[in-house]
């Protein structure tokens, strides 16, 4: 069954987090509204560069290497600093502001 993410999609990072979680297609149309046609480019810009940089040809591709689980805290580390650093959707750029969450990307909000 296809599933749509909406809500709240309105930089390219957050295009990359609703496809990694398992949606099928992200839906902005609020952003179009706010921003205007122009933020459609900004985001496939972004998703292409998250794509380029982990070598992924296709959005099969990416569908079928979802992290639902990941191998290592470092690789489920990594994606998330690079998802999170507001400055870029790429995977492999490192920040301070970190979310900490489970092996599946779950957040952990406990002090």
């Amino acid at each position: 069954m296809p599933l749509a993410g909406s809500g709240g999609i309105s930089r390219p990072e957050d295009v990359i987090k609703i496809l990694l979680a398992g949606a099928d297609v992200a839906m902005v149309v609020s952003a179009v509204h706010r921003e205007g046609p122009d933020v459609i480019r900004t985001m496939l810009d972004g998703l292409t560069e998250f794509m380029e940089c982990n070598q992924l040809n296709s959005l099969n591709e990416l569908q079928s290497r979802r992290p639902l689980e990941f191998s290592s805290d470092e690789d489920r580390l990594r994606l998330i600093q690079g998802l999170t650093s507001g400055s870029s959707a790429r995977a492999d750029v490192c920040c301070e502001n970190v979310i900490q969450s489970d092996k599946w990307g779950h957040p952990d909000f406990r002090p």
